[in-house]
């Protein structure tokens, strides 16, 4: 026989992307989805001048592009 406990589990929802290039919020589609955004999130190792920091941001796709397109050699 199995018996059960319930548990209340604090979770945490996305409630809000905010881009880190114009500060403006990505949208919601009437799902309460967002629209697609670029995330990144990088650990800086030995050797680099951000030794040991965290490095996390979020783009929107306006700002995405703008980036992407200023590199000499193409997204693959």
């Amino acid at each position: 026989m199995k018996k059960y406990k319930e548990v209340l589990q604090n979770k945490k929802i996305l409630s809000e992307v905010i881009c880190n290039g114009c500060g403006k919020t990505v949208e919601k589609t009437d799902s309460e989805r967002f629209y697609d955004y670029f995330s990144a999130e990088k650990m800086w190792g030995y050797l680099s001048e951000f030794d040991g920091e965290v490095h996390k941001f979020d783009l929107c796709a306006s700002c995405y592009t703008q980036i992407v397109n200023k590199f000499l050699i193409p997204v693959a």
